[in-house]
């Protein structure tokens, strides 16, 4: 209407309140909405609201319905006081581990949640940018669970954590990249047995956004904390207000204990990052790679299955078997059983499926697939056929392959940049002939 307007208000640290106030128009108008915006009225997200029913007197007021409005005389000051309570930028509002803060682009600033129960911090840190923004960063555990099977075939490791700006960046992203950490790697995967030692260097972060998978060049570990991380008494007054008395008591505890003593986690499976230019959901990925291994090229009666399963091996770029990859396998020439195979976890990274021919004479096809997974059609960015593995800046660690890229004429090429996932394939055929 003629009278929307919007204006800042002003914490109070010590009340843990936000405060404003607005001078009601004297006008013909006598119903209003006053709504409190985080990141911008109408690009941000709305915390909440109250509707006002103005009158000219004060004799009036009496017919005002308490419970649908706030009664307010024209020309009077109405205060507006509210709290923000931990958790309502999340989604759904109030879900933990989840922590919000607003920061101005030129200083930088980071947020950081733990998903472990405090004994690592996960989060972003963003340094000063060019651009003379200010965004309210949130991040929380992703609410629609783990990149693999939702996104990506790739065996997932450790926490997939959401990072979301309000209001969104849209289409101006960061001049100067975040650095997006999951620290919840816990202990030696290649002990675990889910990974090789020398595949745990090779484990990457990757983003979702939309249908869009990147992976993302690495930056340096963690924290590592040989004992719990100490908690501020900030921290423990948070909890208290919030009514967790268990959480309190246990931070205290911890505050009156030895101090941890910190350290660089070395090796990326125990925590590290990757660099990135957006926000949206991060986890880490084993960049994987597929071939034909057994199976392709066969010849049988029509309408029979094949002698030998097909086969195809999931490798990674050193070409280390890949466990708890998935591959999908279609056919428009006879049926398969099963539909997908994950890899076993033997150590050879084999992918099976069965394979009955059509009524077709002649050559059928079977496509073995998966998102994420290189395969005869798409590839990574170096000369040799390789995973969507980013080329990392240099100096380039052995793990990572050659530093230098074909000219492929895309930016996937580019060492210290993302690399975007596509689908891989690989086409078997088989000649059907006459029983």
């Amino acid at each position: 209407g003629a009278y929307d307007t919007s204006f800042v208000a002003t914490v109070n640290v010590g009340l843990q309140r936000y405060a404003a106030s607005w001078t009601v128009p004297v006008s013909d108008d006598i119903f209003y909405r006053i709504s409190v915006w985080i990141g911008g009225v109408g690009t941000g997200i709305r915390l909440g609201f109250a509707d006002v029913h103005t009158v000219p007197s004060p004799a009036q007021l009496k017919s005002v319905n308490q419970d649908q409005f706030i009664g307010q005389q024209d020309g009077s000051n109405l205060p507006i006081r509210f709290r923000i309570e931990i958790g309502a930028l999340c989604d759904p509002p109030g879900r933990r581990p989840c922590d919000s803060a607003t920061l101005q682009f030129t200083s930088g600033g980071s947020v950081s949640i733990s998903t472990d129960g405090g004994k690592t911090l996960s989060g972003v840190t963003l340094p000063a940018q060019s651009q003379a923004r200010q965004h309210t960063l949130t991040v929380q555990k992703c609410k629609d669970g783990d990149l693999n099977p939702r996104a990506i075939d790739l065996p997932t490791f450790g926490s997939c954590v959401t990072v979301k700006a309000t209001p969104d960046l849209g289409t101006t992203p960061l001049n100067n990249p975040a650095i997006v950490q999951v620290c919840d790697l816990a202990g030696t995967l290649s002990a675990a047995g889910l990974v090789s030692e020398a595949q745990e260097h090779r484990i990457t972060l990757h983003r979702l956004d939309g249908s869009t998978v990147q992976a993302l060049p690495h930056v340096a570990g963690c924290a590592e904390f040989t004992g719990q991380r100490t908690p501020s008494i900030g921290s423990v007054l948070v909890e208290l207000a919030q009514g967790h008395l268990k959480a309190a008591g246990g931070k205290l505890l911890e505050m009156l204990g030895p101090t941890p003593l910190n350290a660089r986690r070395r090796r990326i499976n125990l925590g590290g990052g990757g660099s990135t230019f957006g926000f949206s959901d991060f986890q880490f990925a084993l960049p994987a790679k597929m071939d034909f291994y057994l199976g392709n090229g066969q010849t049988a009666p029509i309408n029979s299955t094949l002698l030998i399963p097909p086969a195809v091996r999931v490798t990674d770029l050193g070409g280390d078997p890949v466990a708890r990859a998935t591959v999908h396998f279609a056919t428009t020439d006879g049926s398969v059983g099963p539909a997908s195979d994950t890899t076993d976890t033997d150590g050879n990274g084999i992918a099976t499926t069965s394979w009955t021919l059509g009524a077709t004479i002649g050559t059928q096809y079977m496509t073995a697939s998966g998102r994420g997974i290189a395969g005869g059609n798409f590839d990574g960015p170096r000369c040799n056929f390789d995973p969507f593995q980013p080329i990392q800046l240099s100096p380039n660690p052995p793990e990572f392959g050659p530093a230098s890229p074909c000219a492929r004429g895309t930016s996937n090429g580019v060492a210290g940049l993302a690399v975007v996932l596509q689908e891989g394939t690989r086409i078997f055929t088989a000649t059907g002939k006459k029983k």
